[in-house]
């Protein structure tokens, strides 16, 4: 079985609109993303402005073949 995760990351500001950057992400496992000081690291990196909430959207494939 082969298995395969894709994550993406769109950040918004306070009041609830885009910043207008959307992170994908692919080939690492959505548990790192679920960690909060990961995001954090990630919008510190991105110079993001205080008050800047991250929303996560995950998609898994799962391949079995005989």
């Amino acid at each position: 079985m082969n298995s395969s995760s894709k994550a993406e990351v769109t950040f918004t500001s306070d009041d609830g609109k885009e910043v207008g950057l959307t992170l994908h992400v692919t080939g690492i496992s959505p548990e790192i993303l679920k960690q909060g000081d990961k995001i954090q690291k990630i919008m510190d990196i991105l110079e993001l402005p205080p008050g800047t909430n991250a929303r996560l959207l995950y998609q898994a494939d799962d391949v079995i073949v005989r």
